[in-house]
């Protein structure tokens, strides 16, 4: 049978069956890969969405900002801290302009080599360069990398003449603490120093970055919050190398708020000369208000050493030092008060009604108890005395007995009345607050019951009881105020940039004293004989033309005999005194470490005190000399004679002043 062929040449039976074949499979196979070809191309638009939601919503600001950071910078400016100022508002502390070599990375291709050089610009160490870098490196991207801080004008000047060659080298000022006087009440304006890892995680939030300087101590630390200004912020246009174009904006800073001190800088500077080299303190007070004059402690250091670069050499030589000069004596160091004390117990045995100023004690050179004996300075006795006469020549046997008679818990008692055993209260850290002694002290304490004998230590200042100096000058400044106890004031106000007061300090009463005024008014009096009677022991403080009341103090450091082993086993020197006696005005305390009897060197550094005050209150003339500079330079820098002139002048009753715990039996 023949197969007629169809138009295109093909059997009709195969063509029928082709076409029977492709509508039926080929269709099937084509509707799949649709299916799976959109589903591809869903994906891959998702993921493109995502990405572009990404890069805006997530990361546009990052973008953004390194678009924007490819023309311009925007670089902080650090704000100046405030001033402090004294009480005639001459100022103390200061900033002065500093300036530091930082690196903008994004415009330094070669960090590492752009340090090396430099190092050799300004002949530093690289590897110093580096570890400084590394230790001040900063998060932002945009923001200078310090690599040469606070760098000499030699220094500076090298670098600007190389900066061709130094691309993303830029040099950024600003302000670094500086003090005019160096040294002087070091301990209590304090030091800033960069801001640690710890201090910035707690001081985030205020606005403190990393780099910024912050309180280290003193001043400085109690005061941060109102020293610390408000940073601002610079925009400037760069070109391709990083180089400045132009300036486009500015966001000032804000200085921080200028302190006022109750501290008078001459007085300051008077009481830390005085000590000279010994190691001490001088602290003198207002005694109608509680104000402090000054607050010296020495030895001393220069606090502009912390405002720059220093080495760890130079900061061990400093932290390491025997002698302890960034301890501040005034009030952290702790003392047995010695025959300063007896003031005080005069003041106690009157208003208790346990002696009267008629009242005498015999003094054969000795206090017998139980089987011991407990000598007076003087070995041959002061006789017959009455409480004048015991303060004048500073009898110990007359303060034994009525040490006795009182009882430690009516010692005690008084201590807490006049401030001893607590804080005082001043703004500074670091503060001590001794102790007061009682029975259930040295139980507490020691574990132990308080003997007899323990009680005529604390009757001449020494054994258990130790102060500080500040709290001294506080008792003191109560008996010479008729009874009132203030807190130490040392702030007098706190005033704006522009010059507004913020606020201002006024005299704060930590107590009155339940004590008969009869009782002060008449230790007062006697403690005029101390300085004024051919007999006191405190001569050598004696102003022409002023009346000073005070008693000085000579407190037992060793055994005796080991002063023998070296001037550290030497007495401490006291001089506690007001004036003028009539209405005092000034309230004086002076520690003079490892020297001696207090009248022959504490009661000279006093005098040096008062002749500043008093002359600046115009009761006592300028020594006249041919030149008007040399003399108020003799008058502020004069120091006390030598040891040897010293003796030389001595009368015999400058020895009677040992406050000397010597036991027999």
């Amino acid at each position: 049978m023949s197969v007629r062929p169809l138009s295109d040449g093909l059997p009709r039976d195969v063509r029928v069956v082709g076409m029977a074949g492709t509508t039926n499979s080929d269709f099937q196979n084509i509707s799949g890969r649709l299916f799976w070809a959109k589903c591809i191309a869903c994906f891959g638009l998702s993921l493109l969405a995502t990405r572009l939601w990404y890069l805006q919503a997530v990361q546009g600001s990052y973008y953004r900002d390194l678009s924007t950071n490819n023309r311009t910078r925007t670089i902080r400016t650090v704000a100046a801290r405030g001033d402090i100022l004294d009480r005639e508002g001459r100022v103390l502390v200061r900033n002065r302009p500093s300036f530091d070599v930082s690196l903008m990375l994004e415009d330094t291709p070669d960090v590492e080599g752009t340090i090396e050089q430099l190092a050799e610009i300004t002949h530093r160490d690289p590897e110093e360069l580096k570890r400084v870098f590394a230790s001040r490196r900063k998060g932002r991207r945009f923001e200078p990398q310090v690599v040469l801080p606070d760098v000499s004008q030699e220094e500076l000047a090298r670098v600007k003449v190389n900066t061709h060659t130094l691309p993303g080298v830029i040099v950024t000022a600003s302000p670094t603490r500086a003090y005019p006087d160096g040294s002087l009440a070091a301990q209590v304006f304090g030091y800033t120093r960069e801001i640690s890892r710890t201090q910035l995680a707690q001081r985030k939030a205020d606005g403190y970055k990393a780099g910024d300087v912050i309180g280290q101590s003193g001043l400085e630390k109690a005061f941060e919050d109102v020293l610390h200004g408000q940073s601002g912020y610079k925009k400037i246009e760069v070109d391709a190398v990083g180089r400045r174009k132009r300036e486009l904006g500015i966001v000032d800073s804000s200085t921080g708020s200028h302190i006022y001190l109750t501290l008078d800088l001459d007085i300051q500077r008077a009481a830390q000369e005085a000590l000279g080299d010994y190691k001490g303190a001088v602290v003198a007070v207002d005694p109608r208000s509680g104000e402090i004059l000054a607050l010296a402690s020495t030895p001393s250091f220069d606090v502009n050493m912390f405002s720059g670069q220093i080495t760890s050499a130079a900061w061990n030589e400093v932290a390491k030092d025997t002698r302890k000069p960034l301890t501040n004596r005034a009030i952290s160091n702790i003392y047995p008060p010695g025959s300063t004390i007896k003031l005080l117990w005069g003041v106690a045995g009157l208003a208790d009604g346990l002696i009267r100023p008629e009242t005498r004690k015999f003094c054969p050179g000795f206090f017998k108890l139980g089987g011991r004996r407990y000598h007076c300075h003087k070995r041959a006795g002061h006789g017959w005395v009455n409480l004048r006469e015991a303060i004048r020549v500073s009898c110990n046997v007359f303060f034994y007995e009525l040490g006795q008679e009182m009882g430690i818990s009516r010692l005690s008692a008084y201590m807490e009345k006049f401030g001893f055993g607590e804080k005082s209260g001043i703004i500074l850290s670091g503060e001590e607050a001794g102790t007061r002694p009682s029975e259930q002290w040295k139980i507490r304490r020691f574990g132990d019951r308080w003997y007899p004998g323990d009680t005529l230590p604390v009757a001449i200042g020494q054994g258990y009881l130790v102060v500080t100096p500040l709290q001294l000058a506080m008792a003191i400044s109560a008996v010479a105020n008729g009874g009132t106890l203030y807190r130490p004031q040392l702030i007098s106000k706190i005033v704006d940039s522009k010059g507004v007061a913020l606020k201002e300090f006024a005299p704060e009463v930590r107590r009155t004293l339940a004590v008969d005024p009869r009782s002060l008014a008449l230790v007062k009096e006697y403690s005029e004989d101390v300085v004024a009677h051919e007999r006191g022991t405190a001569k050598k403080s004696q102003v022409e033309g002023v009346r000073i009341g005070g008693k000085t103090g000579t407190a037992q450091v060793g055994s005796l005999g080991m002063e023998k082993l070296g001037d550290r086993f030497k007495d401490h020197a006291w001089f506690v005194s007001f004036a003028p006696i009539e209405e005092p005005t000034i309230a004086l305390v002076v520690l003079v470490e490892n020297s001696g009897h207090g009248g022959t060197f504490a009661a000279p550094v006093a005098k040096k005190v008062f002749e500043t005050y008093f002359r600046k209150k115009g009761i006592i003339p300028y020594p006249e000399v041919a030149d008007p500079e040399e003399g108020l330079m003799r008058a502020r820098l004069a120091n006390p004679g030598s040891e040897a002139e010293e003796r030389a002048g001595e009368s015999v009753s400058a020895d009677e002043d040992e406050s000397i715990v010597e036991v027999e039996g």
